[in-house]
This record gives C-alpha cells, structure tokens and sequence, in this order.
C-alpha cells in the first residue's frame, strides 16, 4: 500500500486528469454523477473486505470523475439565450440592455475595457431573460469603477479571434460575447461587493500612480510585468517584437514574474543575513501586499498563491511535501475555476515556473554556483531564472507557432532583471501613491533597467535569423513537446536521486 503523502498526490493529479478530459463527457454529463456514487460504494464495500489494492484504484477512478463533474457543472449548461441569437447573425445584434460591471476596469491611455454581467435585454422591445456576461471596449477613457449599474446599447457579437476560435483569456470566465463602443448611461453606482470595491479601486490607484511617475514607453513594460499584459499598453510593434525574440512570456498575467520574484526576495533576505524564518515571514508579507495594492485580480491572486507556496516549500526544504502543496494549490484554484488548466497561460506557467525552481532549483544551483556570496546574490537569481525557464520553454514553444533563435540570449540578458523592475516598480507606486514627488525620482531610477530591456529587444527583433516561423502539425508539436519534458523528467529526477544520496 502506498503512503499517505503519495496517495494524496495520486488523488490530485487524477482529479486535475479528470478536469482535462471532462469535454469529452459532455454527452454523458448526466450520468456522471451516478458514475461517482457507484465508485464511492464500491470502494468502500472493497476497502472494508480488506482489499484495499483494488479500493485504492478505484478511489483513482472515483477523483478522476469527480474532475469531470467539477469541469462539466462549470461550464454554462444554462440557459444563453442571447448567445444564441447571436450564433446566426455574421455582422452581430443589435440590443438594448442594462447591467452592473464585475470586474475591475482595464486598459489605459486610449480605451478602456470591463466585463457587465446582464441585468435585462431587450431586442426589438422584446424583453430577453438573460443573466449572460459580456466583455465591454470603449475606445475612449469614461469614469466608470467596480459596480456601477449601466444602461447599453450596441451591436453584440461573439468573442473570436481572426480564426473564428473563441478567446481563451474570457472564455475561461464563461463570457462569450463582447460589445463596442455602445451607446452608454451609468444608472446608478455601488451596486457590487464592497470589499471588491475597495480592492479594485486601490489597483486602479495603483495603475495611476505608475503612470504619473513613469513615462513611455517604460511605464507600459513595468505596468505588463506587474500587472500583467491586461495592463500593458504596448503597440502592435512592440508586442511582435516580444514574441519574436521568445520574451512575451515576461508579460503574460503575471503569474511566471511573481514566482521568480518571490524566489528573488528569499534570497536577498538570505542573503542580508535574515534567519529563514524572518526570510520566509518577509518574503510571504511581500506577496500579500503586493496581491491587495495591485488590485487584487484573479490571475494575480493564482500566481501570488504559488508563489506562497514555493516560499513554503523553500521553509520545508523536502522535495515530496513541496510537490504535494503545489498540487493542493492547483486543485483548490481548479475548484474556483477548471477551465484556468487549459485556457489561461498565467496560470500554466506559474504552475510550471513553481514546478522547476523546485525540482531543478538544486541543479542550477550547483551549475552556476549559487550558493557563493555574489552582488545582490546574483548567482542565485540566474540559478532561479534558469530553473523556472528551463521548465516552461517547451510550453511557450507548443503554444506559439513560431521558434526564437534569440531566446535563449534574449532571456539570459532580460529575464534577471525581472525582480528588480517588479520591485522598482512596485516601489515607484507606492511611494508615488503616498508622496508623488518620491514616486517620480523612483521613477527616475526604473527607467534605466526598463530602457536597457526595450532596447535588448528591439535590437534583437531586428536581427534577421532572430524568428523561425513553423507550420508543425499538432501532432508533431506534440511529440516535441512530450520529448522535452521527457529528457527535462529525467534531468528532474536524477538531481532528486543526487540530492537524496548526499
């Protein structure tokens, strides 16, 4: 019989399995809840006549459906039926609609960008019953906040990219519908969560601070690699030249930069000469207040959480304990929310980036010697940088189609620089958030490090050989995919055997 503690990592991983087939349930989805209760049953009957072997696979089996119920009750079995008015309409439709703003505002400078959960529609003064919610763009800049109640009207249409695929970033909260530049009216205000209200309007605080005390286009990178590419304002131009030489990455939700800046705050604590417990008590602070003051938004509070958990898996210093909490963390925010596995890319590489600083932390250590005394611990942020890269560089490649020659320069000469921008900027906000005069000279100071990564990559993107474009097949995709992680496993293991041994 297994232990409790690999028992337990049995247990999530065949529940987040579950979530990743649960689409191919969707048919059956009725009979799954019945599918459950005969695998509770039977295990128990079995566990109780002592076979306990058999008990425990089919406890596998039961978490594995429990997946795919979590997955299939999620997604909108509901009535949609404003969707599907619009499903048939190729130039969208024309409806009126009142409804209260859900989420915090988004974008800057020349638009700006809110989710409305629908109140009452109406098409053709015909009332439609729908409680959908709608992605809203208007391209000027409106005083609208968290909870104001709006009256709408406009052409509604479905949220798809050039390839008529629905887009991953609102998908993955149920919105399938988008609205621009309507005719609009605020109703009434304060009609959401208090709490929310107040956290949001500290990010919208924070957003400002950083505009008023850090120019262009500086304030646009410190902005993508606080808050995410949500709040970066970089033009089409740029935002190219990002992928082409492999460094979009460092702006995609957050989640990979807060991982790498939480390893970076425990080792210059260490390195300061702080116990591990005050290095930990510190480093966890840090995060929280970070979380609260940048707004507080779902893909900041999911890499925020797994960069706790790798502040704790540091303190327990034990492989098999810190792989298990990751995992616990990813199937509570699986729980919130399932489709986050496959369709938010901040989520995916926070998990990853967490994975290798604990699984390969170890070896680059040892590689680049980081354990020596070095300026601002320098070789241990490389060692940190290189850890977490080395997990999700086969991920970027799958989900991109194309394949940097630079990448690996690109982010040996960019990425160190990540905790150091985050905490500048960090700093620039809250200070220019109390006192806007020390807010503009710390704003002074993160244009340098900012100016040296926009050059680094427009320097790079110029270069001729910089991007290879590939048509792979997604099988072949797959397959190269499959064989990084393979030799990466490997690498993973022998460094745990390694590490064991001595």
């Amino acid at each position: 019989m297994v232990s409790r503690a690999l028992a337990f990592r049995y247990f999530c991983l065949t529940f987040i399995l579950g979530i990743s087939l649960g689409p191919l349930f969707q048919a059956v989805f009725k009979y799954v809840f019945f599918l459950i209760l005969i695998c509770l049953f039977f295990s128990i009957f079995l566990f109780k006549k002592g076979n306990k072997k058999l008990a425990f696979n089919i406890f596998l089996i039961l978490f594995c459906l429990l997946g795919v119920y979590r997955y299939l009750s999620f997604r909108p079995f509901v009535n949609h039926p404003l969707y599907d008015l619009v499903l048939n309409q190729q130039n969208g439709l024309e409806v009126t609609l009142t409804g209260k703003i859900i989420s915090q505002i988004q974008g800057k400078n020349t638009d700006m960008r809110f989710n409305v959960k629908i109140d009452q529609a109406w098409l053709n003064e015909e009332k439609i019953p729908s409680s959908e919610l709608i992605s809203v763009t208007l391209p000027k800049i409106y005083d609208f906040s968290y909870g104001d109640l709006l009256f709408l009207k406009g052409s509604l249409k479905l949220a798809t990219d050039s390839l008529n695929k629905h887009l991953g970033y609102l998908t993955k909260d149920n919105i399938f519908l988008t609205m621009y530049d309507p005719e609009i009216k605020v109703l009434g205000h304060n009609q959401g969560n208090s709490i929310l209200r107040v956290i949001y309007k500290t990010g919208e605080t924070f957003q400002n601070s950083l505009n008023k005390s850090i120019s262009e286009p500086s304030v646009s990178l410190v902005s993508g690699l606080i808050l995410g590419n949500s709040a970066a304002g970089f033009d089409a131009k740029f935002s190219n030249a990002l992928r082409q030489v492999g460094l979009s990455h460092i702006v995609a939700v957050s989640g990979y930069n807060l991982t790498i800046l939480a390893e970076s705050l425990s080792k210059i604590c260490l390195f300061l000469g702080f116990t591990k417990n005050i290095s930990f008590g510190f480093s966890s602070l840090a995060i929280i207040v970070f979380c609260l003051l940048t707004g507080a938004s779902a893909s900041v509070i999911r890499s925020g959480i797994m960069a706790l958990v790798l502040l704790l898996a540091q303190r327990i210093s034990r492989t098999y304990y810190s792989v298990n909490a990751l995992l616990l963390a990813g199937v509570i925010m699986l729980l919130f929310n399932p489709l986050i596995l496959t369709l938010d890319l901040g989520f995916q590489l926070s998990f990853l980036a967490t994975l290798g600083l604990i699984y390969l932390g170890s070896f680059w250590q040892r590689i680049l010697k980081g354990e020596k005394r070095s300026f601002l611990s320098w070789r241990a942020n490389l060692a940190t940088t290189a850890s977490a890269l080395t997990m999700v560089s086969p991920w970027i490649f799958y989900k991109q189609d194309t394949f940097s020659l630079i990448a690996p320069l690109s982010n040996l000469l960019v990425v160190p620089l990540i905790p150091l921008l985050m905490f500048l900027g960090f700093c620039v906000a809250l200070s220019g958030m109390l006192w806007p005069f020390l807010g503009n000279i710390l704003g002074f100071l993160a244009l340098w490090p900012s100016q040296w990564v926009i050059i680094l990559v427009n320097f790079f993107s110029k270069l001729s050989f910089s991007q290879l474009v590939f048509n792979f097949h997604p099988v072949l995709k797959l397959a190269i995919l499959l064989i990084s992680y393979f030799f990466i496993i490997r690498l993973a293991y022998n460094e745990n055997k390694r590490t064991h041994e001595n």
